[in-house]
């Protein structure tokens, strides 16, 4: 998460792909995240960052997608 005044810097970006190379420099072969269905900028952020809907789940905050990138 950003602040927002700090938003529409590229922060987030650069954060998300950080941990991606980490996660590839591990050897892992993908990375999994939950993000709120009605959060739409999220999900739209996760998907040019080439994350793809996996599944649904439901918690008490209501519906989330599961997400996967494959390294």
């Amino acid at each position: 998460m950003v602040h927002p005044k700090h938003e529409g810097k590229g922060i987030a970006q650069y954060l998300v792909r950080y941990i991606e190379k980490l996660a590839k420099e591990r050897h892992h072969g993908a990375i999994r995240l939950d993000v709120f269905a009605n959060n739409l900028r999220a999900v739209s952020f996760y998907n040019k960052l080439g994350y793809e809907v996996t599944g649904k789940v439901i918690f008490r905050k209501g519906e989330f997608f599961c997400c996967e990138k494959l390294l």
